[in-house]
Formats: structure tokens, sequence, C-alpha cells
């Protein structure tokens, strides 16, 4: 572990190996937007291996990826191995098949075997086993997602560029409207939140106030405990096994229903059928426009790309948030197990071990000064959340620099530009926020403004009147989503959470990518 002596990130850093300096380190905001515990590092390193893998099973390359932590901020060096030869590209069009028929089933069953061990009855040696098992499914895992994420952007991007070139006078989001109304998990779980909602009583909002199911009366318990036995196993950010998950600890869900329910949130399913119509009346017409051979081109491209859409939302939580989660249960079941026999304290110290030193409690291994070593590395946390992350580290990638802050409120209008990714115009007051936990400060007609969007974030989107994030593409989930609910958004708005403030009124045009701030 570094200690942190400045304020930036450069200033912690320590060269280990020759030559890193002069390579290029990214820091990854979207995994990585705080700094993460111990144990969240460790486990890093069993989802990055698949990577370099990939790049030489899959794609036929010769690329790598490494990766450290400074100030318990995630830094990547890529090299991506060149242009992949036509064979990998062949390959990734087969993966959108394959996600569906193959490998999602394989992931959930992977998922459910971990999650129907009988922890609390299993052997300390048996638990350290598990742990193992658990970090093989990972890796297992991770190499699934290297075949699937990549591959999904390249069937939405290639549908949309062949569409582009035969319909070259159409609107560029016309390609996306075809894809809109698709249904995967997190807009599932969207749709059972909802379903809640609509049984919370003042006792149950008293309940979820407080965030203790006991309290909750019937049946609205019942729902939410067949809720959290659904989709609870699941970190509370992505990949990070340092924290509890929803089934630990579920008040950040209650708090997210509680909401929903006084801002009224409206019925998502009633936004994915309307659009899925739409889609539907769209894609026939432009098949009758066409040739009987470009209509089966068409038609080959828009099943895979909305199989693409379904897949990259799939894959997050069952793969980013879910595998972390079911991790996360055998380790706290072991630090349970330490806090018995005085090696822990508090159950949150999880956070401060690693999980190698989790497997050697498991296996007999003693620990002297066990408490002392998590002292120390609770206080460096504790400065780490002091230290501001610099975009990258080593050498420059000769890219500009990002926008300096704007002090003050702007005297007149100012417009940001990003890429349109959902069509509309609205204007609203602006909620920024920064983490996903937040999201139940969003109240119903607000534009939510925040850096990135992943299935933490959905729930409470439908909530929204518009999106805008900071990064970003037009395949991105904040895209994909916005597009599910019929929201105006614009993604890739270089420092729109720096420039825009809460309650501030903005003007979002989704269809040419436009923000503009008023004053």
């Amino acid at each position: 572990m570094r200690t942190v002596t400045a304020a930036t990130t450069a200033d912690a850093v320590r060269w280990e190996r020759p030559g890193d300096v002069e390579q290029t380190w990214f820091w990854d905001e979207y995994l990585c937007p705080a700094p993460v515990s111990p144990l969240t590092q460790s486990f890093y390193p069993y989802t990055t291996q698949a990577f370099a893998r990939n790049q030489r099973e899959f794609w036929e390359r010769r690329g790598a990826l490494r990766v450290m932590f400074v100030s318990g901020y995630l830094y990547v060096n890529p090299d991506m191995g060149g242009r992949p030869p036509a064979t990998a590209m062949d390959r990734a069009r087969e993966s959108m098949q394959r996600w569906e028929q193959e490998w999602l089933p394989e992931v959930a069953a992977n998922v459910e075997r971990l999650r129907a061990l009988p922890l609390t009855t299993m052997a300390e040696d048996e638990l350290a086993r598990s742990v193992i098992d658990a970090l093989s499914v990972t890796m297992r895992h991770w190499q699934i997602e290297g075949q699937v994420d990549g591959p999904a952007l390249l069937a939405i991007r290639e549908f949309a560029a062949w569409y582009q070139e035969r319909f070259p006078n159409r609107p560029e989001q016309e390609s996306y409207r075809l894809l809109q109304g698709q249904v995967h998990a997190p807009l599932a779980a969207t749709q059972e939140l909802w379903e809640l909602t609509q049984l919370v009583t003042p006792a149950v909002a008293d309940a979820l106030r407080v965030g203790q199911p006991a309290l909750l009366p019937e049946p609205f318990r019942s729902g939410f405990m067949q809720y959290l036995d659904r989709y609870g196993c699941r970190t509370e950010q992505m990949y990070d096994i340092g924290s509890p998950t929803w089934l630990e600890e579920p008040s950040p869900v209650m708090t997210r229903m509680l909401r929903a329910a006084e801002e009224a949130m409206p019925d998502p399913r009633e936004a994915t059928t309307r659009l899925a119509d739409e889609a539907e009346a769209l894609a026939a017409d432009v098949r009758s426009s066409l040739p009987a051979e470009e209509a089966a081109k068409f038609d080959t491209l828009l099943v895979r790309a909305r199989t693409a859409t379904r897949a990259k939302e799939d894959h997050k939580l069952r793969i980013e948030q879910m595998t972390p989660g079911a991790v996360r249960a055998i380790c706290a079941e072991l630090s349970r197990r330490m806090i018995a026999v005085n090696l822990l304290e508090d159950p949150a110290d999880l956070a401060f071990l690693t999980l190698a030193e989790l497997i050697e409690f498991g296996f007999g291994l003693a620990q002297p000064q066990l408490g002392a070593l998590i002292a120390d590395r609770k206080a460096e946390h504790m400065r780490n959340l002091e230290v501001r992350p610099v975009p990258w580290l080593g050498t420059n990638p000769d890219e500009p620099d990002a926008e300096e802050p704007v002090s003050g409120e702007p005297q007149q209008p100012v417009e940001l530009m990003g890429r349109g990714a959902s069509p509309g115009v609205v204007t609203g007051m602006a909620r920024v926020l920064t983490d996903p936990a937040d999201t139940a400060m969003l109240r119903r007609g607000e534009i939510l403004v925040c850096p990135w969007t992943d299935p933490d974030w959905t729930p409470l989107l439908a909530v929204a009147s518009a999106i805008v994030t900071d990064t970003g593409g037009v395949v991105s989930h904040a895209a994909v989503v916005a597009r599910e609910f019929g929201l105006p958004a614009v993604v890739g708005a270089t420092g729109a959470t720096r420039l825009i403030k809460t309650g501030q009124l903005i003007r979002v045009d989704g269809t040419n990518g436009i923000i503009t701030l008023r004053p």
C-alpha cells in the first residue's frame, strides 16, 4: 500500500518497473470514480486477467493490459495489439447468439450455484476453497464479458453504419429507434421495483424510511424479500466487493423504492411497449422499401443489434455486479468467523483485508498484528478520499487538457456540446449527481446530470425528464436506457457535472446533442 503525501495521485506514484514512467496510464473513472479498498484492489486482477487472454484467443492479436492502483484509484495501460483479422471479426459476429443461448445461462447457473452454498454451516477451510472456486468463476465470467462487450458494440455500430449508408438522408438517430423497446435484466428489475411501489402505504413508507425490512408490513414485505432474492446479490458499485450487497445492507434499495413511490414513478412497461411498437412499425416500413436481398441483410443486422442491446445491459448486471456479489458473500462469512475469534472488530473491516488474507485464515494460518494492519489501511483509505486523481500518469498522451471549471454562475446562456443519444428536447431543472447511491435525491421531472450511468442508476432514471453525462457514446448504458425510457439524452458532454449546478435551468436537445445553460 502506498502512503499519500500530496494532493494529487501523480505525487503518490512510485514507479516500480523500468520504463513504466514512459508509458501512459489512464485513470479509469468509470470503474473507479472513488478510491477503493484493499479487498477490491485484490479482486481486480481476477477480472482484468481476461483481457490479454481474449486478445490472443478471441481477437487473434497480442494485446496486453497492465493496471496499478495509486492512492486507491485504478490506472490502466492498455495495448490493444493491432487490428483483429477477418476471422476474429467473424467470431465476434457470432457472440450475440452465443450470449443468449450459451453464455448467459452459464453465468446465471454459476452465480446461483455460489449463492446456494450453505455458508453458515461450512468449515472454514471449505469456505477458503469456495473463495478460490468463486475466483475461478470470476475469471471465466470476465473471459465471457470480453467476448460479449466489444462484439455488442460492434453489432450496434455495424447496424447503424449500414443504415446510415443505405439511408443517407434520414436522421442519424433513426437507426437507434429501431433498437428501442428491448427488455433486459436491469429493465426487468426496474419494472419489479415499480410494481412494489404500487403497494406502498403510509406504514410501508415509514419502514422504508428507516431502512428496516423486518418492519415492513405484508404483503409488501414478501414482495420486497423476493425482489432482494432476485436482485440483491449485487455490489452497490460495479466490481467493488469491498462494499456491501443489497442482501447485506438493503437500505439503499429501500430508499430508492421510497423515492420512486413519492415521485410517482411511471410504469416502465408503458414506455417499453410503446417504443417496441414504434420500432416494429418503423422496421416494417424500412423492410417494405428494400429489395428482398437488402431486406434480408437488414433483418440480420437488426436482430444482431437488438440482441447486442440486451446483452450490453444483461452482462453488466450478471457479470459486473452479481458475480462480485457472490464472491463477497463467501468473504463476508469468513470475516464473521474472524470476528468470532476477535481477529476483526467490525463487519466493515472486511473491506480492509485482501483475498489472500481471507483464504489464509480459512486454511488456518495465524495472522498476528492484523488489527494494527487494518487500522493503518483504514487511515490510508481516509487520506485517499482527499486525493484528487489526475486523468493520466506517465507520458503525456498528447490529448487536449480537460476543460477547467468555470467559476461562478454563467451570466448568459452557455452551450455544451455532446452526442445526441436519444431524441427530443426538454427544458427543466438540473440535478447533478456523481454517485448512484444518491439517485434517491432525484425528483420527478428533473434532468439528471451525472458522469456516466450503469445498472445502479437504472431504477430511478424513469423519474428523470432527460439525461446528460460527461462521458459515453451513443451505445453507452445511459444512451441505451434513455432510449428505452423515451428520454432525451446527451452523452459525452465533457465537463457537464462541473459546469451545471443542481437547480439550474437547462435545455437538453437530445436530437442535436446540445445542452443550453440558463443564467
